[in-house]
């Protein structure tokens, strides 16, 4: 998943040491790879540590493994407008990154720095290039042009071509510590009660729990989990996939796993202390008092993965597939 992040020049958190600390040590024995891998939990700041590292290798007088700030190159970077530093991103969240965008970056690539120094490249989320975009990436990646090094942003290693991660060096950033993660959400939003609960939420991913806050996303989830509820109820699944209209499918497939898995461990331990997401106490509770089958669970979740994979791929018409999942939810439980 995409990460949120903030603007203007970046250092790494205070939880980016380890991986920071490695990043620094091949820089200042110039074993530092042209391409490099940065993954990690969803929401511990991937994007983040990646645009701070683009910012370091920038700066024409860093200082004790920081960008200056200083520097033409830190005010370029400070205003997003550095020319030596190319982004591929999907045009929209959840989608793929278009082999087109890939042939920019490898022309990016082959011209000179326009800053005389080097050049970086940041590609964010790795795993959103399809077939065509990863294999039109490769020979550029293998024997770039010139000081240059690409930066790749990722989940999970597992979801991208063999090929692409035997040409980088990787880079596992762990998430925070509960304190560390709760200092962050309290600096940020010092009038909210709930970081607590919100890093429950977000799985212990801080950046996550931003885009939650700041997007509007806790009101999709909230309405979510409700119209699970609702079908359950008896109210119709056409009337409760219209309800969730607003709602990013891509968003409601994410959480609609997270909340599976939860629903696993439930039915299998009846232990309510040991799943992530608590605040769903009703939803949890219908799923427990039915005994749903386990297999049935997984087999949901196969379900909503290939409606992942067709998502990404093409344009689904958002309310069918709602209301096809609303179906097979009804199916499984009642089994």
């Amino acid at each position: 998943m995409v990460e949120s992040d903030t603007s203007g020049l970046i250092h790494p958190l205070a939880w980016h040491g380890s991986a920071w600390s490695s990043l620094l040590g091949a820089l200042n024995k110039n074993h530092l790879a042209h391409g490099l891998l940065i993954y990690g939990h969803n929401g511990v700041g991937k994007l983040h540590l990646a645009k701070a590292l683009a910012h370091l290798l920038l700066c024409s007088s860093s200082e004790a493994g920081r960008a200056c700030g200083q520097c033409n190159s830190c005010l370029l970077n400070s205003a997003g407008t550095h020319p030596d530093l190319f982004f591929a991103q999907p045009e929209q969240a959840g989608k793929a990154i278009k082999v087109d965008l890939i042939r920019e970056l490898n022309h990016f690539v082959s011209q000179t720095s326009q800053m005389s120094g080097r050049k970086v490249v940041v590609i964010e989320p790795a795993d959103a290039m399809n077939i065509n975009s990863s294999n039109a990436l490769l020979k550029t990646l293998e024997e770039p042009a010139g000081d240059t090094h690409l930066i790749l942003v990722v989940d999970s290693l597992s979801s991208l071509m063999p090929t692409i991660r035997s040409r980088c060096q990787y880079y596992e950033l762990q998430p925070p510590k509960r304190d560390e993660a709760r200092s962050f959400l309290a600096e940020r939003y010092p009038d909210r009660t709930d970081h607590d609960v919100l890093i429950d939420i977000a799985e212990g991913g801080p950046f996550y729990a931003v885009e939650l806050i700041e997007n509007g996303k806790l009101e999709w989830r909230s309405l979510l989990s409700s119209g699970l509820v609702d079908v359950l109820k008896g109210k119709s699944t056409v009337e409760v996939a219209e309800s969730w209209r607003a709602i990013d499918l891509m968003d409601a497939l994410y959480w609609l796993d997270n909340w599976i898995k939860d629903m696993v461990i439930l039915v299998m331990t009846k232990d309510e202390s040991r799943i992530k997401n608590k605040d769903l106490s009703e939803l949890m509770g219908l799923v427990l008092q039915k005994s749903v089958d386990p297999r049935f669970l997984h087999r949901y979740r196969e379900i909503l993965q290939a409606t992942e994979r067709a998502a990404i791929e093409s344009h689904p018409n958002k309310q069918l597939a709602f209301d096809r999942l609303l179906i097979d939810w009804c199916k499984m439980i009642s089994m």
